[in-house]
């Protein structure tokens, strides 16, 4: 499928391969409601700070549960469009919200500071 297609879903399911699960970021902003296990890797992205049942919902790693979510998207479609506005909302709030530059800036600063702080002599 192509993104465009994809973009058309009520659900997507996104999945970590040997390294991040690299769709997250525009799975969440896409508007569909995200179906994935709890991240185990994490990056700038924060996957960490994602709540199953409030940015996305939980599948098992080995998504023997795909089928009964998909149940419950479909029986419960209020709750899983609050689910992918929340998700849509983390990561509108990352990535493209006016303070997103600040923040990004701030944080640089602050691993800068750590850096010298721990390796840089003298310092």
């Amino acid at each position: 499928m192509t993104y465009k297609e994809q973009l058309q879903c009520k659900a997507l399911i996104v999945m970590e391969g040997n390294d991040l699960a690299t769709g997250l970021r525009w799975s969440l902003l896409s508007r569909s409601v995200v179906m994935m296990p709890p991240p185990e890797r994490t990056s700038w992205a924060m996957e960490e700070w994602l709540e199953p049942w409030t940015h996305y919902i939980p599948l098992n790693r080995n998504l023997t549960n795909v089928e009964e979510m998909v149940q419950w998207i479909r029986d419960n479609d209020k709750e899983a469009r609050q689910i992918a506005e929340r998700g849509t909302l983390f990561a509108y709030d990352l990535v493209l919200h006016p303070n997103a530059k600040k923040d990004d800036d701030d944080v640089k600063r602050e691993i800068l500071r750590r850096y010298r702080q721990f390796f840089v002599p003298g310092k």
